[in-house]
């Protein structure tokens, strides 16, 4: 077992050694590159997101009209090879959004993986891409992970996935392609501010989904089951002129939701999941 680095400090740009490791994963397993380098906070905290010191990678197999393989088993044969050679690689940590009930993490300090009982990011469960960090030792040594990669990868038929300790519940199906369930440019028009729409959605229990927004002030969106309480949380922040989304799980009752925006803007959401 390594230490954890965790967030040490923003870099100014890229990092050549991770973004070597992401096209050689690209190339030869069903994923795509959903993201590196960006100063942010983690999504719904203060902290500094980990993604801003360019070690950090998100890799989806969402499949078409994107590239990846549009199974969950191709991620986990990734994750599999990326445990068996984490010290080769230098991978610090693999975060697995998809699994009941709130996904699962690898660390280099603990050398397991552990299912989390409590949700611990913002896209599980259901999440389809997994979240990649590198130790900083060789993170600017692009060659580092060529040569070292050329000397580890075998055919990818001899990589079987090991079990995962799923909930006895998963019974999660994926819409796949994402199905657009709702857009406000295209009926309703944009909220108002103050707003609340109930919104139609499928007949199941959840729903992951992918919320755009179009926003034409600051404000903020929460999404809940119709007919609840509305909670006091936001699905997606937004400033005015922002184009900006984020994927949450939602409660449905009676194939309905209700969306609340704060401030005036257009809403689209999208179904990658259902529960």
């Amino acid at each position: 077992m390594r230490p954890y680095t965790g967030f040490d400090f923003n870099a100014t740009n890229k990092r050549a050694g991770l973004e070597a490791l992401v096209d050689l994963l690209e190339e030869h397993f069903g994923v795509w590159n959903n993201g590196t380098y960006g100063i942010r906070n983690k999504r719904g905290k203060k902290s500094s997101s980990v993604h801003g010191t360019g070690r950090a990678a998100d890799l989806s197999w969402r499949g078409a009209p994107y590239k990846g393989a549009g199974n969950y088993l191709e991620a986990v044969r990734l994750m599999d090879f990326l445990v068996q050679h984490a010290d080769a690689l230098h991978i610090e940590a693999i975060f697995d959004y998809y699994p009941r009930p709130y996904g699962r993490g690898w660390r280099c300090d603990r050398g397991t993986w552990t299912n989390y009982s409590s949700r611990a990011f913002s896209g599980s469960p259901g999440g389809d891409w997994i979240h990649l960090e590198i130790a900083p030792s060789h993170c600017d040594d692009a060659a580092y992970y060529r040569r070292t990669f050329a000397g580890l990868l075998a055919p990818p038929d001899t990589f079987t996935p090991e079990p995962i300790n799923l909930t006895g519940d998963f019974d999660m199906k994926l819409v796949n392609p994402p199905a657009r369930l709702y857009d406000s440019r295209t009926g309703g028009g944009p909220f108002a501010a103050g707003e609340t729409r109930k919104v139609r959605i499928m007949d199941t229990s959840a729903v992951f989904v992918n919320i755009t927004v179009i926003a034409k002030q600051d404000g903020y969106l929460t999404a809940w089951a119709d007919g609840a309480p509305q909670p006091n949380v936001s699905n997606v922040n937004f400033k005015a002129g922002d184009v900006v989304c984020n994927t949450n799980w939602v409660p449905v009752q009676n194939s309905h939701i209700s969306v609340f925006c704060s401030g005036a803007a257009d809403v689209i959401i999208d179904a990658q999941a259902s529960a």
